[in-house]
């Protein structure tokens, strides 16, 4: 490419930047005067939508939100979330009799129940890498109609886990298991204490130093200390029947609020004036356009 042309190749990039530039401040200059123009049929479109916001706001049911934290000893949180998608699925498909057999409430309650989430307590896990642990601690959001309903919800949600008859079986058998081994450890225990006791009869000082030099190589220091390190796992133990008791653990109950989740006076009144103001341009260029 000569010089020249690239020349004229700069020249028509210019004329291109300055038509546009030129064509976007005067597109501006218009709108600003078209604004002005008409701003009295503007702002009482927008006055109209702001009164139509205040009564949206009044007519319109409040919706309630609470947030119940859990974690899970025997279901991994992928299979949470599919099974609080099945509720969502009976509230999408307005059948809240099945709702509420589900959570074994009345009918009436489900049908005050507006939508139901599951989400990750920490937003940095992804779900699929999530899915491989238990014990992650989760949030079920819930909106409701009526705030009332949320401590008997938190009951009938927490149930709903826990009857899961699969995680049943599977919390049973922990259970039968750690008790098994917390049995042996008793017994281990006790045949530790009569070997202690054999121990201390039969220890032989030999010599003119102090201490004891025993005829077994057998140091009863680490015979007590075996005793202490079983006695541990005993007690760790029994804090996981406590702890495993049931699969659902509550880290954060439902908390009841009277002030309604939405709508809110603030955004209604600001979505109607930008829907007022919507239809008042649509309205200002209808008029416009079709003036002989």
């Amino acid at each position: 490419m000569t010089k020249d042309e690239n020349n004229n190749d700069e020249i028509n990039l210019l004329k291109i930047f300055k038509n546009f530039f030129s064509s976007s401040k005067k597109f501006c200059l218009s709108f600003f005067s078209f604004v002005i123009k008409h701003s009295i049929l503007l702002i009482s479109f927008i006055l109209l939508g702001i009164v139509g916001g205040f009564i949206n706001y009044k007519i319109s049911k409040p919706i309630y939100l609470s947030e119940l934290i859990l974690s899970s000893n025997y279901i991994p949180n992928n299979v949470c979330a599919e099974m609080i998608e099945h509720l969502q699925e009976y509230i999408d498909d307005d059948t809240p009799e099945l709702l509420a057999k589900k959570l074994d409430i009345n009918t009436i309650m489900a049908e005050n129940i507006y939508e139901i989430k599951f989400e990750n307590f920490y937003p940095t896990f992804k779900r699929s890498k999530d899915s491989i642990n238990m014990g992650v601690f989760f949030r079920i959001k819930v909106y409701v109609l009526d705030y009332k309903i949320f401590e008997t919800l938190q009951v009938s949600i927490i149930n709903y886990f826990d009857k899961n008859p699969y995680f049943v079986m599977q919390k049973n058998i922990k259970f039968m298991n750690t008790k098994l081994l917390i049995n042996k450890i008793q017994k281990e225990l006790s045949e530790l204490d009569s070997l202690k006791k054999v121990i201390s009869a039969h220890l032989i000082p030999r010599g003119t130093q102090n201490g004891f030099v025993f005829g077994q190589p057998l140091d009863p220091l680490n015979v007590y200390r075996e005793g202490i390190n079983l006695y541990k796992d005993e007690l760790s133990y029994n804090a996981d029947l406590v702890l495993n008791a049931n699969n659902i653990r509550v880290i954060n109950n439902f908390e009841v609020r009277e002030k309604s989740y939405r709508p809110t006076l603030p955004l209604s009144l600001s979505c109607g004036a930008i829907i007022g103001l919507m239809i008042g341009f649509f309205a200002t260029l209808v008029r416009k356009y079709r003036k002989p």
